[in-house]
């Protein structure tokens, strides 16, 4: 019998390498969260999503866009409200499971099957709303519009 090789996990790129079905090796990606995008909008009406930190050119007029002259602090405080509601979100799941899991290992099926469909009607009618609105509220607040100015012009 083959033994698997070690799981190496590169935390940078967060790659796995492992033994898949057969004799291949494989290689899987996972892709880490990826950062709020910024729209930027040309003086000439074209309009992209990039990343922080990214240089833009427009395909229309040929003027670079660098999103690096964005405050630093500014979009770090989006990334952090991003993050926060994501965990708080995970959390929520994590307890439900929780609590599925419970009621299961306690054989209590008639709970199971007339609680888990009044807490995910809860959730989806009155907590998710909420909190969406919540999120998109602080933020707008966080949000501010950045004059960027195209390299070469000031």
């Amino acid at each position: 019998m083959m033994k698997d090789p070690p799981l190496r996990v590169n935390v940078d790129r967060l790659t796995i390498f492992g033994r898949g079905c057969g004799s291949f090796h494989t290689s899987t990606k996972i892709p880490l969260v990826a950062a709020p995008r910024i729209t930027l909008r040309c003086d000439c009406g074209a309009e992209e999503m990039v990343s922080y930190g990214e240089r833009w050119t427009c395909a229309k007029c040929g003027r670079t866009y660098d999103t690096s002259q964005i405050p630093d602090g500014d979009y770090q405080a989006i990334q952090s409200l991003r993050r926060r509601y994501r965990i708080v979100g995970y959390a929520c799941v994590a307890l439900v499971a929780a609590f599925v899991l419970l009621l299961a290992l306690t054989a209590q099926e008639f709970q199971l099957f007339i609680g888990l469909p009044f807490i995910l009607l809860l959730w989806f009618t009155y907590v998710r709303p909420f909190m969406h609105r919540r999120y998109r509220r602080q933020v707008g607040e966080l949000t501010r519009t950045w004059t960027l100015h195209a390299e070469g012009e000031r």
